[in-house]
Order: structure tokens, then sequence, then C-alpha cells
């Protein structure tokens, strides 16, 4: 599914620092205040599905007013995106084109399947390993929240049923929200051998659930399994292969906060007040003059921020 919304965002921190983590939106920038896709459905926070490749010359579309070139024009209004793939469906060239222009890449058949022969649903997938139980999400390094898991972990268990994997590129925006374990893998689900020829990629190089933040603040998600965002699977009871007893999923929260993240109620910040001043004994530190001298060398520039959360409150 792509859902293609309109929000207001709110302002908030240094380009650096959107650098550095997802969940960071850079000064004097705002959400999207209007967008020509879908008009008629754009407010409502529209989900068509994915067309299956059903045009004679086996290149899918979606349509005159989702190419690439559009949904970029979006993005670069404020736009934000949240794309779910499943491994079912063959992803539209426009998609995959869009992808490759984040440097998000799918597998050359626009298809495919991660697969776990250790980490797997014992329950409903003993026979295909084709659903992924993993740990929910962790900050990515210790000096970034974690927006994307629980506060206080208590083995949590994250369902990724049929999905699609992806590899990401070098760019500072990119950030991947859940990778594969080390022992998954994905590969093309229509050979049926008993030997894969060729994966994909394997372990930390799949990126499950990736991130981008642009430069003028619009967040771009994947989420590889359009089935781990079902009432399914928010209700499901999974058992890890070898485990000793069903728990239930952490799917329900995930897509909560990842879908809060995306749509900016989450992980905005906003800043309060800006100051600049040198940094010099015997030097006159008046806050924020208009010019500073070549020779100056050090100059104190603190900045306070404040969280916008989902409430409205700051």
């Amino acid at each position: 599914m792509l859902t293609v919304p309109c929000r207001e965002g709110i302002q908030g921190i240094t380009r650096d620092a959107q650098e550095r983590v997802p969940g960071a939106v850079p000064a004097g920038r705002a959400g999207v205040r209007s967008c020509h896709l879908l008009p008629d459905q754009v407010k409502r926070h529209a989900s068509p599905p994915l067309p299956s490749d059903t045009h004679a010359n086996g290149a899918a579309g979606l349509g005159p007013n989702l190419t690439p070139n559009i949904l970029l024009q979006f993005i670069n209004a404020k736009g934000n995106i949240l794309l779910a793939l499943t491994s079912g469906t063959t992803a539209p060239t426009a998609l995959v084109s869009l992808l490759s222009e984040l440097d998000i890449s799918l597998p050359d058949e626009r298809t495919g399947l991660v697969v776990d022969h250790f980490n797997y649903d014992a329950t409903s997938a003993s026979d295909h390993h084709d659903v992924v139980l993993l740990p929910a999400p962790a900050a990515l390094r210790p000096d970034v929240k974690n927006l994307f898991g629980p506060a206080t972990p208590v083995d949590e268990l994250l369902a990724f049923p049929r999905g699609v994997g992806q590899t990401l590129g070098n760019g500072p925006l990119l950030a991947p929200i859940v990778r594969a374990p080390r022992t998954a893998y994905s590969y093309n689900p229509k050979e049926q051998g008993e030997v894969v020829d060729e994966l994909f990629a394997a372990g930390a190089q799949l990126s499950l659930v990736s991130a981008v933040q642009a430069r003028n603040s619009a967040r771009f998600v994947v989420v590889g399994s359009a089935e781990m965002l079902s009432d399914k699977w928010f209700d499901a009871k999974v058992k890890k292969a070898g485990g000793a007893k069903a728990v239930g999923t952490y799917n329900r929260e995930f897509a909560k906060k990842v879908s809060g993240w995306t749509f900016q109620e989450t992980g905005v910040l906003r800043v309060n007040w800006v100051e600049h001043h040198l940094n010099e004994q015997g030097a006159a530190n008046a806050s924020n003059p208009k010019i500073y001298r070549i020779k100056n060398d050090v100059v104190c520039f603190p900045l306070s921020f404040r969280q916008h959360i989902a409430t409205g409150r700051d």
C-alpha cells in the first residue's frame, strides 16, 4: 500500500542533527500544507494497493498521477510517504525508480522473500520459515533516543511475515529502523530448487523497515511487509522455533510508532531560542552580536529545543 498524506509539521533542529538520526526536523520547516496527488483522497490518507504486473510489456505502473517524478515532487514539497511492500506482488517500476533515487535497492526481479531458518514463527510458518520473528527495535546508538521500541523492553517479538528486504546506500539521510537477523536472507521465491543459486542479501545487509528524512523535513518510510501492519498480526500469538510458549506480537505498537514518526507526530523538535556570543576572557560577551571578527577564536552557540508530541502539547 502507498499512503500519501497531507499533514502540518512542526519546525525544529539543525541540519547536522537531521543527518545523524531520523526524528529531527530542520529549523524553519513546516509539514505539507497541500498537494495535488489524489486530490479527493489525500486528506483521508489514501492507501491504494500496489498493482500487479498486468501490462503487456511487463512494466507495471501506478497511473499518471503517481510517476516517480511526481512522487519526488511530493517529497520535495515536504510530503510524507509510508510505503508497504509484499513478496506476493511485484513492485511497480515507478516505485523501484523512486526508491533508487533515495538510494534504496530492491532485488532485480522487483520482489523477494525474506526467510530465516532459526528465527521464525513455529505456529504459522513451520514449513516455509517466511514469518521472521525479531526483537522490538532498539536505538541505533546509545546516544540516540529509541522512537520505535518499547520504553522498557520485555522480550517483545515483532512478526515480519512474507516480506521484502531492502539494501541501503551510504547516504547520511538513510537509516534502518529494523534490520534482519544475521541468519536471515532474501531470495527469489520463484526459484524452487533445493539450492538457491543467488541471494539478494543476507543478515545485517538487509533492512526490513527503512527510513529517509530529507533535508526539507519530508519523511519516507519503507515497510517491507504490508502484512505485518494488518489486524491479523496485531492480535496474533507467535512462538519462536524452539521457544517454550506463544506470546503476543509487538506489531500493533510498532505500527503506531512507525506511522507516527512518518507523519511527524513524533520525533519532531522545535527550536525555542538560539543564542551566540564570544567566549573569550576579557571580551565583552554581548548576546547575539551582529558581527564577529576573523581573529575571534571561540564563539559559544547555545540552543534550546523541545519535542512535539502527538497530543499537540510540547
